[in-house]
């Protein structure tokens, strides 16, 4: 990652989670600041840290924050170790943005009190309290919050990566990143990990329906390379095309196609998803007569979804849900 970076692209998913779910995120954040009331200070008359920068703070914390773990609570907290390596990042982040912001402290008049206030408050939010639950309220918002972040950050994956032009990845983004900006986002990347979960794929895709599961993210991307390398001219030249979507869901899939000679393909994508995963329907039931239509060109083709599932054969459309069957996006190459 680089500078300009800023956050990456895992914790602007998650973030663009909470703007489809208004006001849950409005009466939470309401009642964290109920929660943290006496963490707050005074400085010279004027409360610290002030209401904008307490949101930043709360906003950033549903960015980073783990998804819960296979087996446990969804309230189960991270230990004091990781606790405190967030701490310090958040210390950093935090005075980084109350400095730029210029509203109490800036970087050529930096005001001490203030931000020592502010530190002190960062680090108070990570303690765990019997008279404020704040950290188990965070983590059960994070739980209903993460699967829509990652089915975000998949559903860019696929976008970006099928797109015309070329995609654009950081390295280290094999995996999900919740990074901030510097000195954040310049720890170094953990190749061994990576290189060990890339070999191990092929044995485990039976594994990776979860959306949450960190290894998901590597293998999408390593299918999208590899559908990229053997279709190399198709990605790189081909002609763009929007489809047409129909159906109950329509306005929650978006989709195109690429072509170059006898070559196609078809990406279809999610978009608004929370309404969807956090609602009382069961996942099989999303998309019902939801579809793709297809133009006469791509019509009676037999497809191959390239992340596995159901093959459509000579249809004059594609039924989103069975294309999602195991994953919530699909690429379909023409057979």
């Amino acid at each position: 990652m680089t500078h300009d970076s800023k956050r990456s692209g895992d914790v602007r998913a998650r973030l663009d989670a909470l703007s489809e779910m208004p006001a849950e995120w409005e009466r939470t954040v309401r009642r964290w600041r109920r929660l943290n009331a006496k963490r707050r200070t005074t400085v010279r008359g004027r409360i610290a840290p002030d209401t904008n920068t307490e949101y930043l703070l709360y906003q950033t914390l549903v960015a980073l924050w783990p998804s819960p773990r296979p087996g446990r609570r969804v309230d189960d907290l991270p230990d004091r170790a990781w606790r405190d390596a967030l701490a310090e990042r958040l210390d950093c982040y935090m005075l980084k943005a109350a400095r730029e912001a210029k509203t109490r402290t800036d970087w050529t008049q930096p005001d001490a009190a203030y931000e020592s206030a502010l530190s002190d408050f960062t680090a108070a939010l990570l303690e765990p309290a019997d008279d404020a639950p704040f950290l188990v309220d965070l983590a059960r918002l994070v739980s209903r919050v993460a699967p829509v972040g990652a089915v975000n950050a998949l559903s860019s994956l696929v976008l970006q990566m099928t797109s015309p032009g070329t995609p654009d990845v950081y390295q280290g983004d094999e995996l999900p990143t919740f990074a901030l900006v510097d000195p954040d986002n310049r720890r170094p990347v953990d190749y061994d990990t990576r290189r060990t979960l890339l070999d191990a794929l092929p044995a485990c895709e039976t594994a990776l329906g979860n959306v949450c599961n960190a290894a998901l993210k590597l293998w999408v991307t390593h299918r999208l390379l590899c559908a990229r390398r053997t279709h190399a001219d198709l990605f790189a030249r081909g002609s763009y095309r929007p489809l047409a979507v129909a159906g109950e869901r329509a306005a929650h899939i978006a989709s195109f196609a690429r072509s170059c000679g006898a070559a196609r393909a078809i990406t279809v994508a999610p978009r608004l998803i929370a309404e969807l995963v956090l609602g009382d329907v069961p996942p099989e039931r999303w998309w019902g007569d939801t579809r793709v239509e297809l133009p006469s060109d791509l019509s009676a083709r037999q497809w191959r979804n390239i992340f596995g599932g159901t093959t459509d054969t000579g249809q004059t459309s594609i039924l989103v849900g069975p294309v999602f069957a195991n994953l919530p996006f699909a690429v379909l190459l023409a057979a």
